[in-house]
């Protein structure tokens, strides 16, 4: 967890941070889309002008970034985090955040590392940004 100064908007409070280029990333965003019933999350990603002006510490693209008050949180720390807000019954899978972080990092570390080879074999899905414009910071 990093402590970070950030400067705009109100969206730091649970701003996911992710790599577009990512089937597996934005596969996960439209699965946070859909069960974020609250509508709490915002998302940009680690290519956009919104995270180049607001987020001013080096991001690894192999992880996740969620941004709560000011603390930047990754890989499955910030996994949990996440499904935790969700709606059920996403959110029940939050009961793994039981498992020792070194344990659930390793865990996050292979599937990052494979990702484009396991996940980017299929056709790219886009995220439809007009039905959910409010929600992406860009």
């Amino acid at each position: 967890m990093v402590k970070l100064n950030l400067i705009r908007e109100n969206y730091e409070n649970n701003l996911i941070i992710f790599d577009d280029n990512c089937l597996l990333c934005n596969w996960a965003v439209r699965m946070i889309l859909r069960f974020d019933k609250r509508k709490i999350f915002r998302f940009t990603s680690f290519d956009s002008k919104y995270c180049e002006r607001n987020i001013k510490v080096k991001l690894n693209k192999e992880s996740v970034v969620l941004v709560q008050n000011n603390e930047l949180f990754v890989k499955s720390q910030a996994i949990f985090k996440i499904i935790h807000k969700l709606s059920f019954p996403v959110n029940l899978i939050s009961i793994l955040r039981l498992v020792p972080q070194k344990y659930s990092d390793f865990l996050y570390d292979f599937i990052s590392s494979n990702r484009k080879k396991i996940f980017n074999s299929g056709k790219k899905k886009c995220l439809n940004l007009y039905l959910h414009k409010n929600r992406f910071c860009l």
